[in-house]
């Protein structure tokens, strides 16, 4: 029972949340995290499904999935969702609500799985729902590029992964002049999010949806290259931080936002995603406000998060700050008198485990994670840079150098083409960690846009050894 117990009043809170970004096609890139990671069966299937269809068959398909979604540690390194809502019921605490606070969350769960779990978490009872959604929504490309009409179908996407033809090791990429249908995406995330309010009224639940924030002033586009654009998301970003530097912030803000909106492959959720979760009719928690109030640059960037959108943790304790004033507002439990309170992150981490190695740990997948995004971009670009600089930052830290950094320096090693530091680096990496060297050759053989980085180099890897590539 989720439920939250003080005196004469009882009150049940349940945060659902979609995890930004780690999907079936892009697993981290040298090994997993310290916990298991969901990932939802069909998940494609699932958002390509009509937006219209029968939210109770959905919802019959993810009963199996529920009680593995309420028991494990949801985690999309480095953001800790259910980390997140520790932090909520910490504030909650703090201002005398008894709280407890139950996950159910997804790495790389969109709005479309949200809705297909929401009848299994109503049969929870909670008092109140609070929803994080929105970056997830282009994430399984391939799904969403291809417009073969018998996709419109859920059985057809499931036929074409049985017989080969739609595998998700054939995952695609968008490219320029074939990219994504960005009206139909956003008219899908609207129509779940009317379902989701719908499920919600008819069960009584209050509902809360965070507006999706992310970084912007320190997080490149993933696909920033497009030459059909006067000015791409690269060079969108690029004028950002020059307007950063001089002080124009506003000016600033607008060009990091059209970085992101123009991103060929968005990993965050832009304008047209933000303002349908403004339009949808659901309570909106401000959390794009309160962040960008807490920003000394008016554009958030790694002073509030960890990578591209999941908050570090004073952008977490932001967030729960945020999101127990609105559940205060819903009356729910007695007024506290403390809206706008929150422990410090010196009081609470300690409680949430948080230690010299766990922030080792999280710098080194922070790196990983920007280090996909480079293989994905296939160039030495902007986002290469991002991932250097976190790798190195990770490698300063105190601790044994783990085998997985040194993956990671390889790989952005053959990026830009300097194959014999590569060499030693994944030399090191089976000499300190030979899982993590495993995990790469897993990454070779399943993901085009990591073969394609050794094969511009004429090389390939085999049986952990990087040999050349067969003509």
């Amino acid at each position: 029972m989720v439920e939250v117990r003080g005196g004469w009043w009882k009150v049940g809170v349940l945060v659902v949340i979609a995890a930004g970004c780690a999907r079936r096609p892009a697993p981290p890139l040298a090994g997993p995290s310290s916990a298991p990671v969901m990932v939802t069966p069909d998940r494609a299937a699932l958002m390509a499904a009509p937006v219209e269809g029968d939210w109770k068959a959905l919802g019959d398909e993810a009963t199996a999935l529920l009680s593995q979604y309420l028991r494990i540690n949801t985690t999309n390194p480095p953001g800790n969702e259910i980390a997140a809502a520790r932090w909520l019921a910490e504030v909650l605490r703090a201002r005398g609500v008894d709280a407890e606070v139950v996950t159910v969350a997804g790495a790389g769960l969109s709005s479309a799985g949200l809705t297909a779990l929401l009848p299994d978490v109503l049969r929870l009872h909670p008092d109140a729902i609070v929803l994080d959604t929105g970056h997830n929504e282009y994430l399984t490309a391939s799904a969403l590029l291809d417009h073969r009409w018998w996709h419109a179908f859920r059985i057809g996407q499931q036929l074409d992964a049985w017989i080969g033809g739609h595998a998700p090791s054939g995952e695609r990429m968008p490219e320029p002049g074939h990219g994504f249908d960005h009206a139909t995406v956003v008219a899908a995330f609207a129509a779940h999010l009317r379902a989701i309010k719908a499920l919600a009224a008819d069960a009584g639940v209050p509902l809360l949806l965070c507006a999706p924030v992310s970084n912007l002033a320190d997080c490149p586009p993933v696909l920033g290259d497009d030459p059909s654009l006067p000015e791409d998301g690269d060079a969108a970003f690029e004028r950002g931080r020059a307007l950063l530097e001089a002080g124009d912030l506003p000016a600033a803000r607008a060009a990091f936002e059209r970085a992101r909106d123009v991103d060929r492959w968005p990993h965050r959720a832009g304008s047209a995603l933000l303002a349908a979760v403004h339009d949808s009719g659901i309570e909106v928690v401000p959390v794009d406000r309160v962040f960008d109030e807490h920003s000394a640059r008016g554009s958030p960037g790694f002073d509030l998060f960890a990578d591209h959108c999941h908050p570090t943790p004073a952008g977490q304790r932001l967030m729960a700050l945020v999101v127990a004033d609105a559940l205060e507002d819903l009356k729910l439990f007695p007024l506290t008198g403390q809206r706008g309170r929150a422990p410090s992150t010196d009081e609470v981490l300690p409680r949430l485990g948080a230690d010299a190695a766990l922030f080792s740990r999280a710098a080194a997948q922070i790196g990983r994670t920007f280090t996909g995004f480079a293989l994905m971009s296939g160039r030495d670009g902007l986002v290469a840079r991002v991932a250097q600089q976190r790798l190195d930052e990770a490698a300063a830290l105190p601790g044994p150098r783990a085998g997985e950094l040194e993956a990671n320096f390889a790989l952005l090693d053959l990026l830009r083409g300097e194959r014999q530091s590569a060499r030693r680096h994944l030399q090191t990496c089976a000499d300190l960690s030979p899982d993590a060297l495993a995990r790469v050759q897993r990454l070779h053989d399943e993901y085009p846009w990591v073969r394609a980085v050794f094969a511009r180099n004429g090389l390939a890897l085999r049986k952990g050894e990087l040999r050349a590539a067969p003509p």
